[in-house]
């Protein structure tokens, strides 16, 4: 939990530099054992809600459907019973409180700054030399009106943590960690649910080095990472 806050952390101070577009910004660290095969194929998981308290919650069942769906799509399958499985993992996800803060912009105001004064001489018939004078307005800044308006955001957080069963059904060792955090202008996680189901997608089991910005782009009601594209239904509840 404290490893997940830390990054929460971090993600809310990078957040501050990031601008609104059509495109989620998604934190995203991996973890794995050393001695974890990362080649197995059809790995059986048992899949539970980290949080006990939100088990009745309706997120809940709709995460834990959703992160099932990925699993299977990554070629694993999951399971009811312990006698089955190989892996257990925990599924937790999170909002945050609102993240407020005042942004102070500055608007340049425009008008006229001075005159230029050029001064040319025509040479007329009998040496008669004449005269003209011309002004030309400049243009700039003369000022600014300065604005102050209070931003409000909040940070979303999927986390899963696996672990190995061990030969008499029993919680064993860690075998990998993924942690992905996004945040925008809304309290509801649902708005955000998808992406961070990409990023599961794309980074189950893996170990990332550390953590990674990974920008992911909306097309059609396709989300698009380089040339990989996550299919998905607009959640318009």
């Amino acid at each position: 939990m404290q490893r997940i806050n830390s990054w929460l952390m971090i993600f809310f101070i990078a957040l501050i530099c990031t601008g609104c577009g059509p495109k989620y910004s998604v934190l995203v660290d991996g973890i794995t054992s050393q001695d974890f095969n990362h080649n197995i194929n059809n790995s059986h998981y048992i899949l539970l809600a980290r949080d006990k308290d939100k088990l009745t919650d309706l997120y809940c069942e709709k995460f834990y459907n959703e992160v099932k769906n990925v699993f299977v799509k990554n070629g694993n399958s999951v399971v009811d019973n312990i006698s089955y499985a190989d892996y257990i993992a925990f599924i937790d996800y999170t909002t945050s409180e609102p993240h407020k803060r005042t942004v102070t912009e500055s608007i340049p105001i425009f008008g006229e700054t001075g005159v230029d004064t050029h001064t040319t001489f025509r040479q007329g018939p009998y040496g008669y030399v004449s005269q003209y004078t011309y002004t030309t307005p400049r243009y700039g800044t003369i000022g600014y009106n300065t604005y102050q308006r209070q931003e409000i955001s909040y940070t979303h957080s999927l986390s899963v943590i696996a672990y190995k069963i061990t030969d008499d059904f029993k919680v064993g060792k860690g075998i990998w960690q993924l942690i992905a955090v996004t945040s925008d202008d809304s309290s509801d996680i649902r708005k955000n649910m998808q992406p961070l189901l990409f990023i599961l997608e794309k980074y189950m089991a893996k170990d990332t080095g550390g953590h990674l910005d990974v920008d992911i782009y909306e097309k059609d009601n396709k989300l698009v990472l380089g040339s990989e594209i996550f299919n998905y239904k607009k959640d318009t509840e």
